[in-house]
């Protein structure tokens, strides 16, 4: 019995991780800028700063220490650190985009709200 229901679950899980999987490829075939991937764990001056220790002989030991990052992630970026970059402008062009979307609707809320008002005095 116990060893059904594990079964069970453990075919639930991997329908569920196909199904994910299949719904980020769908996306990312749609539209490319949908599906960001997760958030990036750096800043673009804490990658330039990698790059400059690594380019002057730090190992990534040492730039983990000095920086505080994950070591796979210092290790990602000086493998190729154009597509880190790549990545921390894709996030900060949505979130740009996010802020503009939400500043139109506040603007948009108090302009109507701003004519209700004028509507109600006349």
């Amino acid at each position: 019995m116990l060893s059904f229901m594990s079964a069970m679950e453990e075919a639930q899980a991997i329908a569920m991780k196909e199904a994910q999987a299949a719904g980020i490829a769908h996306t990312k075939a749609t539209n490319d800028k949908t599906y960001r991937g997760r958030k990036p764990s750096c800043t673009e001056e804490q990658v330039h700063q990698i790059m400059e220790m690594f380019d002057s002989g730090t190992g990534v030991n040492q730039i983990t220490r000095d920086i505080g990052l994950n070591k796979f992630a210092v290790s990602r970026i000086t493998r190729n650190p154009t597509e880190a970059l790549a990545k921390l402008y894709k996030w900060k062009e949505e979130i740009m985009k996010r802020i503009l979307e939400a500043l139109s609707v506040v603007l948009s809320a108090n302009a109507a709200s701003a004519t209700k008002s004028l509507y109600w005095i006349t």
